[in-house]
């Protein structure tokens, strides 16, 4: 059954509204990886751990109709094949406006993401709200400074209900009987898709060609840097710094193949993968940028990792030795303290708490030492307030968060790009979900790039810290060649 009604449709239909017209069926018989293929989406956006609150949901997006491309002050939307090209000196408004310019409605539960905006945030938006100096010496990146779809379609799999809902976003016009017809006809496509059960491609017979690795840091150079950082840190001009770098390696083939690789060997909270087509990003994120459901802020810190075991007893052995390393507690009270002071900015008087302090989690293959803070949001308070607040996690940059976001950009080589920004989604109906751009591949024209940075404090050993940024990038370039563990 689709709802609403056409009569219901009429009843609220007027010019320059969104309303949401949608059908529900049955999902056991078809997956997300499955409905992407048979649809030809454009976005997958789904978490592989199993839960009532993780992992419920996945979300396509079909047929883009409005797409945000911005760079500097410039944010260029493409829509019904024309460019319109607005400067603001914070260019992300744009996209919250376009996102409110029509009112929007829903009828039922739809979940947290009927529609909306996808995307992603690069890490160096950040100069537009904190005083970063530019380091002239950089080449400027290669790629946007955000980049957002809107789609006419979208499809929410109910992981916890087993239903798999279809939805057109319907943007009316001056006739709704045709607007409502042309959307109930689109649903249906989609759903005689669906159920035509074409073959998906399997994970063997794919062509996946990649290159050497090599970096863009040299390594005495990163290690010096790392001298320098620990010599500041001394000084008392920070308290870490996370230091990274960038490896590339020619690609050819399906990237989808290598976000169905990942999520196959690397289950994470957030697995994403999004064609612009150039870029395309694609990862498997364990951490939470920002989350906004409510008028309620979530942040959740994870510093402080080790391998699961080969067994229960070897588990409860690496879980002990983890809560007891008081170099890895230390760091995570750092970066706690940091999301209520951040949360601080935009939340209601005496609202911040810390609703899960260094608590373990485990992972398909890691554990983390993982807290959880959140807050209510203070009246008249965007989600360009939050990000303001937030933007970038403390875990990708250091502390005090600006001075460390100083020396990085002093220091490293190239613009970090979409490495230690956010990829997520901006709602019809408000709510905002995102997770930081690491343990991510970015394909542009025939490159494929993976960032992984350490956190630098007043004791680290500067091979050690180069090795881990290694270690961390060739890790997903191993597991996707041979599919061995990340």
């Amino acid at each position: 059954m689709i709802r609403p009604s056409l009569n219901d449709f009429i009843k609220i239909a007027h010019k320059n509204s969104v309303i949401a017209v949608a059908a529900e069926l049955p999902s056991d018989l078809i997956t997300p990886v499955e409905a992407f293929y048979v649809t030809g989406a454009s976005y997958l956006l789904e978490s592989a751990e199993q839960g009532s609150t993780v992992g419920r949901y996945s979300f396509l997006g079909i047929e883009p109709i409005v797409r945000f491309h911005i760079e500097e002050n410039r944010c260029t939307i493409t829509e019904n094949n024309r460019k319109k090209i607005y400067h603001r000196s914070d260019p992300l408004k744009v996209v919250l406006e376009k996102l409110k310019e029509r009112p929007y409605y829903s009828f039922g539960d739809l979940s947290p993401f009927p529609g909306g905006a996808v995307g992603y945030i690069a890490y160096d938006y950040v100069k537009h709200w904190e005083r970063i100096p530019a380091n002239n010496r950089k080449e400027a990146s290669s790629l946007p400074d955000a980049l957002f779809m809107i789609t006419r379609y979208n499809l929410v799999f109910d992981n916890l209900m087993h239903v798999v809902k279809v939805i057109c976003n319907v943007r009316t016009g001056g006739n709704p009987e045709r607007d409502y017809q042309q959307a109930v006809n689109g649903i249906n496509k989609i759903i005689k898709q669906l159920e035509r059960k074409t073959a998906t491609r399997s994970l063997s017979d794919q062509q996946v060609k990649i290159g050497s690795v090599h970096s863009n840091y040299d390594k005495n150079i990163f290690m010096r840097d790392v001298q320098d950082i620990k010599e500041r840190i001394t000084a008392g001009e920070a308290i870490q710094v996370v230091l990274s770098q960038q490896m590339q390696a020619s690609f050819s083939g399906d990237a989808f193949w290598i976000f169905r690789k990942l999520r196959s060997i690397n289950p994470s909270p957030y697995m994403f993968y999004i064609d612009f087509g150039d870029p395309v990003i694609l990862g498997a994120s364990p951490e939470v940028m920002v989350k906004v459901t409510d008028n309620k802020v979530v942040l959740r810190p994870i510093a402080g990792t080790r391998p699961r075991g080969a067994s229960p007893q070897e588990d409860n052995d690496l879980k002990h030795d983890l809560i007891n390393d008081e170099k890895e507690l230390a760091e995570h009270i750092m970066l706690v303290d940091l999301a209520r002071n951040d949360l601080g900015r935009i939340a209601r008087p005496g609202s911040v708490s810390v609703d899960k302090m260094m608590t373990i989690e485990m992972y398909s293959h890691v554990m983390h030492i993982v807290s959880e803070v959140s807050a209510e949001l203070r009246d008249n308070v965007d989600i360009i307030d939050i990000l303001q607040a937030t933007f970038p996690a403390g875990t990708v940059s250091g502390a005090p968060k600006v001075r460390a976001m100083q020396i990085i950009e002093e220091l490293e080589p190239v613009p970090r790009g979409p490495y230690g920004g956010l990829i997520g989604y901006i709602s019809y109906s408000g709510s905002f979900d995102s997770c930081i751009t690491i343990r991510t591949l970015v394909v542009s024209g025939d490159q494929l790039s993976i960032q992984a940075g350490a956190g630098v404090v007043y004791d680290s050993v500067p091979l050690k810290e180069y090795e881990e940024t290694l270690n961390k990038a060739k890790a997903l370039l191993t597991a996707i060649r041979n599919g061995a563990k990340p």
